[in-house]
């Protein structure tokens, strides 16, 4: 009970010194992301719970671990007939992990875990920017980011095969703030709501023999209902409120991972996975149902910004190698597709294509482990030519992300 008690409080306390992450960078835990983020047929951490939570049963005894990322995204926007060249403002969004796992029996493993699963976010100057708005300056910024929190188990079938199971209660924010047009004028707009939703992620491990494993994980579809307040204050010239209540379901979705790691030799390790996530399901637009009768007048019921996002495919390959008893060295590279179509390119939900190169080190000694890892997203380059709603121009996308992880066994 004693043992319960300083899991709930811990898990508990945490959430208060982690902030939402800027990008949806499909990684968690310093030491997979060292390797490239492949993870689900190794999983032999507490990052299990994301990747493969069939692979906590590796954890021994009972363990405290905590992890932490800064995202630093540069964007890059281009429109040369109408003058612009800028980059977004340089931000840190500082996301992390949080999980405490302990035996329950000799086959099952259970704990408590919080973790930000996805994101994404930019600034951008407004100065810079307003030959896109009638020569007016105004606030360009998204963020969007999702906290996962909940139980996980998973339970030894058999000496090679292991299920595991992450129940993910989730905790949405969200916060817009564009111009738009009201009546022929461009007006600024802004938008702040939260809201909750539930999924699950189910995995398996099996043991192929002492060197070669293999994994399977799910992800299931998770819907967010956020709630809040939209403002525009000009609506005031029009003698209509300034604020409505809206109401927006966001869906992340399905998410599908298959790895493989090899034990080479007794100090280099293997693996390599393919991710698939099935955004076309979900994003076909980002609908917006306001309360106001004036705004439904004004904007629409409901008022839908179309996506039309396409499935994408991660393929990851990755490595680590025991220098010394106590020191690992990992690195790893990975793709990651652009799930975003020209037609509806918008430089506050930026989609690009990255190829990401990765580097980590852990150090252990006794019931201490610590770990550093940092990956470097290098984007591709995306011309658009498309008519409105699109944001005609060039746009690019590069990312840095340092992290570090404690982990301490009981």
């Amino acid at each position: 009970m004693k043992r319960v008690l300083v899991m709930i409080t811990l898990l508990l306390v945490v959430p208060v010194l982690v902030f939402p992450n800027g990008m949806n960078l499909n990684n968690a835990g310093t030491k997979a992301i060292g390797m490239g983020g492949a993870f689900v047929g190794l999983a032999d951490d507490y990052s299990a719970v994301y990747y493969n939570p069939a692979g906590l049963t590796q954890i021994e005894g009972t363990s405290i671990n905590l992890f932490a990322v800064d995202l630093i995204p540069n964007a890059t926007y281009k429109l040369s007939a109408k003058g612009i060249d800028t980059e977004t403002k340089t931000n840190h969004y500082i996301s992390g992990a949080f999980g405490v796992f302990m035996d329950l029996g000799e086959k099952m493993k259970v704990g408590l875990y919080m973790d930000v699963p996805s994101g994404i976010g930019t600034e951008w100057d407004g100065e810079e920017l307003k030959n896109l708005s009638g020569g007016s300056a105004f606030e360009w910024y998204s963020k969007v980011a999702v906290i996962h929190f909940g139980p996980a188990l998973a339970y030894d079938v058999t000496d090679k095969l292991a299920l595991g199971l992450a129940v993910n209660i989730s905790y949405g924010s969200m916060q817009m703030k564009l111009p738009q047009n009201v009546s022929g004028l461009s007006v600024q707009y802004s938008d702040d709501a939260s809201g909750m939703g539930i999924g699950v992620t189910l995995g398996a491990l099996y043991k192929v023999n002492e060197k070669l494993s293999a994994g399977l994980s799910l992800r299931t579809k998770n819907t967010v209902k956020f709630s809040g307040d939209a403002k525009v204050p000009a609506m005031a010239l029009l003698g209509k409120p300034t604020k409505s209540e809206f109401d927006r379901d966001v869906t992340f979705p399905l998410w599908i991972g298959a790895g493989v790691a090899y034990k080479a030799t007794d100090k280099l390790t293997i693996t390599a996975d393919v991710q698939m996530t099935q955004w076309e399901s979900t994003h076909e637009y980002l609908s917006t149902e306001f309360k106001d009768p004036a705004w439904i007048e004004k904007f629409g019921k409901p008022y839908d910004v179309p996506l039309d996002w396409e499935n994408t495919l991660s393929l990851r390959i990755g490595g680590m190698y025991k220098v010394t008893p106590c020191l690992d060295v990992m690195a790893g590279f990975y793709h990651d597709q652009d799930p975003g179509v020209d037609e509806t390119a918008l430089i506050l939900l930026p989609c690009i294509t990255h190829n990401a190169l990765c580097f980590g080190l852990g150090w252990h000694r006794g019931p201490m482990s610590v770990q550093m890892s940092v990956e470097y997203l290098i984007g591709t380059e995306k011309e658009i030519s498309a008519p409105l709603p699109a944001m005609s121009g060039i746009h690019n996308m590069n990312i840095i992300a340092p992290s570090v992880a404690l982990s301490y066994s009981l």
